[in-house]
């Protein structure tokens, strides 16, 4: 609770009449208090108590870092940074080494990626042992959002038929030309 609250909880559980003139310096002297327990009682974290909250702000960073995820993967990357401080989309997309990554559109292409790194990722990783579904998870919701049109994909334009193209493969097979097309170009370069 805020100090506000805990003082509106503690008055109404006093029944304090902040407005009777007659118990003003007595209410005063209470409320007063009411602050100095909120101080020293309420609020007394123990250092154990300090490091919980400063590892809750800082998985609810992450998990605000990791949010274009779907629910499963997301929660599924926060509960190992929660256990081991590791930022695993980093670690696995560095994995993702395959230069047509951005073309792929079957769940055999995403499998066998999988298939791929789920060795590297175990040998690297010891505690993701096991979790091969969840690498396969990852890998097609990290070929999603790598596909996904940003706000500046709408300003490029080629032509109308091309544009159009572009806008076609992706609503059909989920495969963003624009974004390959970018990365090859920054690889070549």
């Amino acid at each position: 609770m805020t100090l506000e609250e805990y003082i509106v909880k503690r008055k109404r559980e006093d029944g304090i009449n902040e407005y009777d003139l007659e118990k003003r310096s007595e209410n005063t002297r209470i409320c007063v208090n009411y602050i100095f327990e909120y101080f020293n009682n309420y609020l007394d974290l123990k250092p154990a108590d300090e490091k919980t909250v400063l590892h809750e702000q800082k998985v609810d960073k992450y998990r605000h870092i990791v949010r274009e995820y779907n629910s499963e993967v997301r929660e599924w990357l926060v509960s190992i940074y929660s256990s081991y401080g590791k930022y695993m989309h980093k670690q696995l997309m560095n994995l993702i080494t395959d230069n047509y990554f951005l073309l792929y559109d079957s769940e055999a292409e995403f499998r066998a990626l999988s298939y791929d790194i789920y060795p590297k990722a175990i040998k690297r990783f010891k505690f993701l042992d096991g979790q091969s579904e969840m690498v396969f998870l990852f890998v097609k919701e990290a070929h999603r959002i790598r596909n996904s049109f940003y706000p500046y994909d709408s300003d490029f334009y080629i032509s109308d038929s091309v544009n159009e193209w572009i806008f076609d493969t992706y609503n059909k097979h989920g495969v963003n030309v624009y974004n390959f097309c970018y990365e090859w170009a920054h690889y070549f370069f």
